[in-house]
C-alpha cells in the first residue's frame, strides 16, 4: 500500500530546494523563508524528513545498477544499527545485508513508524523464500545513508567507475 504521507514529505523536500534556488531569497535567512513559508501549510514538518530520507536511499540504493553495486567494497559499510527481526539465512556479510536493504527499498518493501521513529524493511526471493525484516530508527537511518554516499563516492571516484 502507497504510503501518501511518505511522498508528501518528500515533496516538501523538492519544493524547499526549489524555494531556495529562487533567486528573490538569495538575502533571505533559512528561518525567514521557512517560516513565511512553509511552516503553516506542511504543520511544522521537518524539512529533512522520512521522505526525503527515502528518496535519497533510493538514489543510492536503486538507481546504481547492479553490475555497478557489485563492484562495492562493502568492508568500510557499518550496518551495526539495523536490528534484525527474523531471517532464514544469515545475513551478517555486509554485501549480502546490503543488497536485501536494495531489494527491500527497490520493491518499496519497507515502511516508516513515525510513532516509533523506525524504518521497517522486509526482503523475500521471488518465491517467497528466505526472508529476512529488520529495522532501523530514522535518524541512525539518515546517519547510515550519509556515511554509505561517502564511502561509495569516495569509491567510485578513485576506481573511475
Amino acid at each position: 500500500m502507497t504510503d501518501w504521507n511518505l511522498i508528501s514529505k518528500g515533496l516538501l523536500g523538492i519544493y524547499w530546494i526549489m524555494e531556495c534556488n529562487r533567486i528573490e531569497n538569495a538575502d533571505r535567512t533559512l528561518i525567514d523563508v521557512y517560516s513565511k513559508q512553509f511552516a503553516s501549510k506542511w504543520n511544522n514538518e521537518r524539512l529533512l524528513n522520512s521522505g526525503v530520507l527515502m528518496m535519497s536511499s533510493y538514489l543510492l540504493f536503486v538507481y546504481p545498477q547492479q553490475a555497478d553495486f557489485e563492484n562495492i567494497d562493502f568492508t568500510e559499510i557499518d550496518i551495526s544499527n539495523f536490528k534484525i527481526i527474523s531471517q532464514e539465512s544469515d545475513h551478517a556479510d555486509n554485501k549480502k545485508f546490503c543488497r536485501r536493504l536494495r531489494n527491500s527499498i527497490s520493491h518499496a518493501h519497507f515502511a516508516v513508524d513515525e510513532t516509533r521513529n523506525i524504518i521497517n524493511f522486509k526482503d523475500n526471493r521471488p518465491d517467497g523464500t528466505d526472508k529476512i525484516e529488520f529495522e532501523i530508527g530514522l535518524v541512525e537511518f539518515g546517519e547510515f545513508i550519509d556515511d554509505f554516499a561517502h564511502i561509495v563516492n569516495s569509491q567510485m571516484l578513485k576506481s573511475d567507475i
